[in-house]
């Protein structure tokens, strides 16, 4: 671990849908960095942020994502500091839609195009429907309907679950994000990632499906939708879309 000096200032920011918690910190030198914090009862999952240290170092020479200054483990909570990104955050996009569809598919190939040859990480069904057995049963996974997409047709977190282990389509494995949607900053026409905990080798369409959920959400023209497809160079399967957008609502 490299010597970080002393976090004079920090500040919690918010940790999206994650159970992780996120501050913005200062340290003694001026640098600006993150601290995402989690306990270690996530620590066999993919919100695991020393999980995330070693996709972020395994990643460095692939993509451009955060450094990472320290991470370990400290009276029950795991925790990672790293460097902060430059740049602008994808959102300031939004009143931009050929722009902004044209950076997610651009991300989504990036992605696509890393090798997965020698990848450790593995988040494959076998991996998210075991991981989410385990948030079941220890009370940890979103099971409030409420929370969930409105499209979403279950309400009993259980028979959702039961669906998703019937239901299991045929894998495409590439390296997913595996949360992409905003999660991405653009800096002197580079795309940079950030938010890395659930990457690692998965169906093509773990990726795509929250692509255009997050795409749907934005805008209601359908033209949207089928211009990221046609970016990325594949057809809608509407099936798969289902199938991976359910995966992820008690998540």
């Amino acid at each position: 671990m490299k010597n970080t000096g002393t976090v004079i200032m920090s500040r919690q920011i918010s940790g999206g849908m994650s159970p992780a918690q996120v501050y913005r910190c200062r340290l003694s030198d001026g640098t600006v960095c993150y601290l995402k914090k989690i306990g270690q009862e996530f620590a066999s999952t993919t919100y695991s942020v020393q999980r995330e240290a070693a996709v972020m170092q395994w990643l460095a020479p692939r993509l451009h994502v955060p450094e990472v200054i320290e991470h370990g483990m400290k009276d029950g909570t795991e925790y990672l500091l790293m460097s902060a990104l430059p740049g602008q955050h994808i959102d300031t996009l939004e009143q931009n839609p050929q722009r902004y569809i044209t950076v997610l598919a651009e991300a989504v190939r990036q992605l696509w195009s890393v090798d997965i040859t020698d990848c450790p990480f593995r988040v494959g069904l076998d991996v998210r429907l075991q991981e989410l057995r385990y948030l079941l049963d220890s009370g940890l996974a979103d099971t409030e309907p409420a929370h969930w997409d409105p499209s979403t047709e279950f309400s009993d977190p259980q028979a959702l679950f039961d669906w998703l282990c019937r239901n299991r389509p045929e894998e495409d494995a590439v390296f997913t994000h595996g949360d992409l949607c905003g999660n991405l900053f653009l800096h002197e026409g580079r795309i940079l990632f950030y938010d890395l905990a659930r990457c690692g080798i998965a169906d093509r369409w773990t990726d795509i499906a929250l692509c255009v959920r997050e795409i749907r959400d934005r805008w209601q023209d359908g033209i949207w939708e089928d211009w990221f497809f046609r970016q990325i160079g594949v057809k809608k399967d509407e099936s798969k879309l289902r199938y991976y957008m359910l995966l992820d609502e008690m998540f």
